[in-house]
Order: structure tokens, then sequence, then C-alpha cells
């Protein structure tokens, strides 16, 4: 592909981002796309096969550009200590993104394997890891768990639980403490002294909705 032609495709993708978040997929139209990008309808045909083509692609194009966003904002901040600044960076950056967070609350297969497969996505899970190791080579996180395991288990949680629950505007709720706290007194403190059975299996199937399947299975309840 000429310079040229990345260029025009890479104007048609911003475009379709921006009709789409605005319009909506099924409002959206090629025609619509086409006039901000200034070509042809015809002409989307020459990059992209059908809307819903261009529509996973400007998905991918949207998410790429938060979380590239998040990262950055992220970089300077010294590790161990960036978990805590996540939130406040992501909730500022996701009025200008509506695309990106329709596409990670989506639950279509296709849509999901698009955010999965991102690029940035892969980076922000990674540096979370890397984040949750060192807290844990430095003693702030509990030490009786693998740290490697702590850590996947730490970043699914990011991606697939805390990142979705602030897109869907529930940060501060009491849906966003609890979930907070069961995170902390898995992963940061040692747990509690539970009382009865019946705490510890309430305990562990909150901790199991909440995805932290890793950290419940290397952690004895006897």
């Amino acid at each position: 592909m000429t310079t040229k032609s990345q260029l025009t495709r890479s104007r048609i993708v911003e475009s379709a981002v921006h009709v789409f978040a605005n319009s909506g997929k099924e409002s959206a139209s090629l025609v619509e796309i086409a006039k901000e990008a200034q070509i042809t309808s015809q002409g989307i045909y020459r990059y992209f096969s059908n809307k819903d083509e261009l529509y996973l692609e400007a998905i991918r194009a949207d998410v790429e550009d938060l979380f590239f966003q998040l990262l950055r904002r992220l970089a300077p901040i010294p590790a161990p200590f960036f978990a805590g600044a996540v939130w406040l960076i992501l909730i500022e950056l996701l009025p200008s993104h509506p695309l990106a967070i329709e596409a990670v609350l989506s639950k279509e297969s296709a849509i999901q394997a698009v955010v999965k497969s991102c690029i940035s996505t892969q980076l922000l899970q990674e540096s979370f890891i890397a984040e949750m190791k060192l807290a844990s080579e430095k003693g702030i996180v509990r030490q009786d768990i693998d740290a490697s395991v702590l850590a996947k288990a730490c970043a699914d949680c990011l991606i697939e639980i805390s990142i979705p629950t602030i897109m869907e505007g529930k940060y501060g709720t009491p849906e966003w403490i609890s979930l907070q706290m069961i995170f902390l007194s898995a992963a940061f403190y040692p747990l509690p002294d539970f009382l009865n059975e019946e705490v510890i299996v309430q305990f562990q199937e909150q901790a199991r909705e909440l995805g932290l399947n890793a950290v419940l299975n290397n952690y004895n309840f006897d």
C-alpha cells in the first residue's frame, strides 16, 4: 500500500470513528463516512469490503487511541504506584472515546476479539503485571501467593472488570467500592480471619464473580 493509500485509509477510519460514535452503527452510513473523509462512497470499498469490517477497524482505532493515551499519561508515574492513578486518568479520557466504551462493554465475540487483540490492551496488561511484580518485590502486596500468579490475576481483573465497571459510570458507587475492597483484601492485605464457613463461602463466591479465581486457587482457607 502506497503512502497516499495509507493516508486515505487512515482518514476513512478516523471519519468512521467520528460517525459511528455520533450516529451509532445501525444509523451510520458509508455515504456519511465518505463525505467526512472527502472521498466517494465507492472509494471506501477499495479498503473495506462492507460497513461491518469498517466498524471493527474503527473500534480498534478508538480503543488503541484511548489506551495509548492512558499509557502515556501513566509512563511518568514511578512503579509500583501508577495503579492508583489509572482510574482518574481513565475517567478524564473517556468522554472523547464513546466508541471505545461501546466496544469494551460489548458482548459480541467479534468485538471482544478486536479489543483483546489491540496492542495497547496487551501493553496495558503487561504494564500492570510488571507493576504488581515490582510491588511484590518491595513487599507491598501479599507474599503468600506466587508473584506471577497474583500479578496475572490482578491484570485480568483490571482489563476485564475494573475498566468496564468505570466505563459503565459506576466509579465511586457501592458496587465499585465493594469490588475494590475485595480486590484489596485479595491482593494487598492478608485476608481477614473468617469466623465461620458461611462467611468463607460468601467471600469465595464474590471473588470468583470478580474473576479472582487464580488468587483463590492459591490461597488456603483451611
